[in-house]
């Protein structure tokens, strides 16, 4: 199991890499966009929180 994890891990980690590196022009400059991507990715994760409990 452990040498699976070691082939998949650093392929994961490399796509975060490479998203992030494209979506850098977002994050650059002006805090406004930084800020929505921000608090829509929380309010994304409260309500999966929520659905979460409600069950």
């Amino acid at each position: 199991m452990s040498a699976s994890v070691l082939a998949i891990v650093p392929l994961v980690d490399s796509g975060w890499t490479l998203a992030g590196i494209r979506m850098r022009h977002l994050l650059d400059g002006r805090a406004g966009p930084r800020n929505r991507l921000g608090g829509g990715v929380l309010i994304g994760a409260g309500l999966a929180l929520a659905a979460l409990q409600a069950r």
